[in-house]
């Protein structure tokens, strides 16, 4: 006796629900990896540029107390760069404390801010390593020139990378 039953068979419908299932995993986790590598793209050109902003209005913060001091030099009919010398830590204290407006004494930014001849040469750099130098020409009649305003960023090795996909397993 021929016992004939019927086998499962794989048919040309099946065959292509399982290739198109396959083909939309795998979509489906490309998409996924593809929206993480761009959440911690955005979020860390998020960082570079709010830190280069901070760094920015630290140095324009220095400029305008290094204005304030001019200007009672100029009044008052004292040496310009004697004022401005002894005026340093004043200085480096104002752009300071705009890198933390709640003052919470966050000495996370650094500030440094020294003579060189008549100019004022000041750098300040962020926890991320977003860094504005300066120059600043102090004229003997109490008046200044920037000189030099260089945005720029320095390399830090101990930042850990970001994996943006690895192979399970």
């Amino acid at each position: 006796m021929d016992d004939l039953r019927p086998g499962i068979s794989i048919g040309p419908i099946s065959l292509f629900t399982l290739v198109a299932s396959l083909g939309m995993a795998v979509l489906a986790v490309l998409a996924i990896s593809t929206s993480n590598a761009m959440y911690a793209l955005s979020h860390r050109s998020a960082t570079m540029t709010t830190e280069i902003y901070l760094a920015d209005v630290c140095g324009q913060r220095m400029v305008a107390e290094l204005d304030e001091v001019l200007a009672d030099a100029r009044t008052s009919g004292g040496d310009v760069r004697l004022a401005v010398e002894s005026a340093l830590p004043q200085l480096v204290a104002a752009a300071q404390a705009e890198a933390d407006p709640l003052g919470l004494a966050d000495e996370s930014v650094e500030v440094q801010a020294r003579m060189d001849g008549s100019d004022v040469v000041a750098s300040v750099v962020t926890p991320a390593f977003r860094r504005i130098d300066m120059r600043v020409a102090v004229n003997d009649d109490g008046t200044y020139q920037i000189m030099e305003w260089k945005a720029t960023s320095e390399a830090d090795s101990t930042v850990a990378e970001e994996t943006l996909w690895s192979p399970v397993g």
